[in-house]
């Protein structure tokens, strides 16, 4: 079977996700990419490891290009957005490394207990912050760092962690936060990819197309896909409103959050 057109498939539906919602896209990535290893024979542990990597490296051509449609209208936060994205690096280096020592079988219920508690929160909080004052560069550096941690660990953005700390934390509203954690996740992708390319070098040796945690023919199909759609996904979320853009975000964390909840039953 080729694999080269669900890979496209996949990364024209994370673009549109990316600019949507200002996850990078990892939600979809990586359910869809362990699924797809899979069923092309590769080991549980190394696939979902690859999912991961892969998912990274996808991200960083997926923010940049949703950040850019953001910005050209006006939504970005860029001196924030980029000190948040250099706070985040050591996190998303920590994470990434951390992940690899670990199994399939910890991080696959930690990234949904981690979703489920995301959207549990956002569902729970119904008011929509008007933009204030963002504190400075000192809570920029941490709200970078706490999304970094996670973007490294479990190979999405850090959006998922970054969107509800500048809901809440820096009092953005949805839609400036959104456009935001899109540039920072730009930093912490990079620097999460380039960690799992080095740390899963042996354990995806004889994986086709793998260097290190990054599959290379997923990702020549992921990137320029996703590079297309995602702003038509930030052109979406800039019609939504507010408190439905902030429904939505719940509602994906969910249903990313179920499919890896099932796959505990799955075996092997």
């Amino acid at each position: 079977m080729t694999y080269g057109p669900l890979y496209l498939l996949t990364g024209l539906f994370a673009g549109v996700v990316a600019g949507l919602l200002g996850v990078g896209g990892g939600l979809i990535n990586v359910p869809i990419l362990d699924f797809l290893f899979r069923r092309q024979g590769v080991a549980a542990d190394a696939s979902f490891h690859l999912a991961l990597g892969t998912s990274l490296a996808a991200i960083v051509f997926t923010a940049a290009s949703a950040a850019w449609a953001h910005h050209r209208r006006g939504k970005v936060d860029v001196g924030f957005g980029w000190r948040a994205g250099v706070g985040g690096l050591a996190g998303a280096v920590l994470g990434g490394y951390v992940a690899s020592l670990l199994p399939a079988a910890t991080l696959k219920p930690a990234f949904a207990a981690l979703l489920v508690a995301a959207a549990a929160e956002l569902l729970r909080s119904q008011s929509v912050h008007a933009p204030g004052a963002t504190g400075g560069a000192g809570k920029a550096y941490w709200i970078g760092a706490l999304a970094g941690v996670v973007a490294g660990f479990f190979g999405i953005g850090g959006g998922i962690v970054a969107v509800p700390l500048l809901l809440w934390w820096a009092r953005f509203d949805p839609p400036r936060a959104i456009a935001t954690s899109t540039l920072m996740i730009v930093i912490l992708g990079a620097g999460g990819a380039a960690t799992y390319v080095f740390a899963d070098w042996r354990e995806t040796a004889g994986v086709p197309y793998a260097a290190g945690g990054v599959h290379l023919l997923a990702l020549i199909f992921l990137a320029p896909a996703a590079i297309i759609t995602a702003p038509v996904g930030a052109a979406l979320g800039h019609r939504i409103n507010p408190l439905r853009l902030k429904q939505l975000f719940a509602l994906a964390l969910l249903l990313v959050a179920g499919r890896f909840f099932w796959t505990l039953f799955e075996r092997g």
